[in-house]
């Protein structure tokens, strides 16, 4: 096994434990919000420290700590993409660049991700919906020079 092999199957991992009560599509959001943040050189650029820091960002959701079926089908499918997904090959054209994700119903109205993200869409626009999870991305502030 390489290092990209186990990034790829922690990201696959991360992204199941995510939304495995989602669909695979779901699935593939979460892996390219992970891929996206690593182009932005969040956490130094890497994909690990991104899954581990990931609740840093999150809506207060905690992230399952349980096991895939290797039969399911929507993990398989996943599994198929993963490497698409890491290496570029295959483009984000599900979460619109995307950079957090959430499912509001279960986000606090009070929480940070609520008046930060999610109530402020000039500075972070709704950029995509998968079966419930809405994924968020990020206006830059202009820099005047």
């Amino acid at each position: 096994m390489t290092a990209e092999d186990f990034e790829q199957s922690m990201a696959a991992l991360f992204a199941w434990r995510e939304e495995n009560d989602n669909c695979a599509n779901a699935m593939l959001g979460i892996l390219y919000v992970l891929r996206n943040r690593v182009e932005a050189g969040w956490h130094h650029g890497s994909w690990i420290e991104n899954i581990a820091h990931a609740e840093e960002h999150h809506p207060g959701q905690k992230t399952v700590d349980a096991y895939p079926d290797v039969r399911d089908p929507a993990f398989l499918q996943v599994l198929q993409l993963v490497d698409e997904v890491y290496d570029g090959r295959r483009k984000d054209n599900l979460t619109g660049g995307a950079l957090y994700w959430a499912r509001p119903m279960k986000v606090d109205p009070k929480s940070w991700f609520a008046t930060e993200i999610m109530n402020d869409p000039a500075k972070h626009p709704r950029t995509g919906s998968i079966g419930g999870t809405m994924f968020y991305g990020e206006v830059k502030d202009e820099v005047s020079g």
